[in-house]
């Protein structure tokens, strides 16, 4: 099952993708000044893999980000059912 989250903000910078998912850290673009743990994404996740799946990112500065959420189905697989959430 994959479930994509769209928005078409300002996007993630390139140099902040690699440790966006890592504990306490967070992009440096910041949005109305707020200041955030940067633990949402770490927990998403390690709950991600430890339900066997994965979770990522794509962005492009200017055009926004699409975060992925691939978990495995069990035998009951409706692989095609996927949900896509555009904001």
């Amino acid at each position: 099952m994959l479930l994509r989250v769209s928005d078409n903000g300002e996007g993630i910078p390139a140099e902040d993708i690699p440790r966006l998912f890592a504990a306490f850290e967070q992009s440096r673009l910041t949005l109305h000044g707020r200041f955030d743990t940067g633990m949402g994404l770490a927990f998403c996740k390690l709950a991600a893999e430890e339900h066997g799946g994965r979770i990522w990112v794509d962005s492009v500065r200017g055009e926004g980000s699409t975060f992925t959420l691939a978990l495995p189905l069990g035998q009951q697989s409706q692989a095609d059912d996927d949900v896509e959430l555009l904001f």
